[in-house]
């Protein structure tokens, strides 16, 4: 019985500890799957997370809010394709990065698409200074307006 009680307190403190990021994918392919298997869309966020300014202030001041991530865990698979400042380098998972950014012509970042299973638009956003209740709703708005379910 001390076990099980040891057991299950090591469970609470690591998933206490668990931080917001390990809930994004980073694999397009697995996100699409998820969303289909889940009946949700894809929230990607296209950012370059090392070099830009603006990406940097949409994580903290929305994307790692309380008000962001209640509502984006009961919505969306979540999927980061962060771009790296240094782009020219060999790497295979860069270049399929570089091919999303060009399937979806990203010319800004962040930028964020909401997408259905099928990897199909249904929403665009971009991040401009608000608060994460505004940031929110505008995404509500524009969910609704584009006929997607919200919860």
């Amino acid at each position: 019985m001390k076990i099980l009680t040891i057991l299950c307190m090591s469970l609470l403190a690591v998933s206490a500890t668990a931080h917001e990021s390990d809930f994004w994918l980073t694999d397009y392919s697995v996100a699409l799957k998820s969303a289909k298997k889940s009946k949700k869309t894809v929230f990607m966020e296209f950012a370059g997370t090392d070099w830009c300014p603006a990406s940097k202030a949409f994580k903290k001041n929305i994307l790692d809010s309380k008000t962001f991530t209640s509502f984006a865990h009961s919505n969306f698979i979540l999927l980061k394709i962060d771009l790296p400042e240094m782009q020219n380098y060999p790497d295979e998972k860069l270049k399929k990065k570089l091919k999303l950014a060009k399937k979806y012509k990203i010319s800004a970042y962040p930028t964020v698409l909401i997408l259905d299973s099928g990897g199909n638009v249904k929403v665009y956003s971009s991040y401009y200074p608000m608060s994460p209740q505004q940031y929110v709703e505008n995404l509500k708005q524009k969910m609704k307006k584009a006929g997607l379910q919200v919860q």
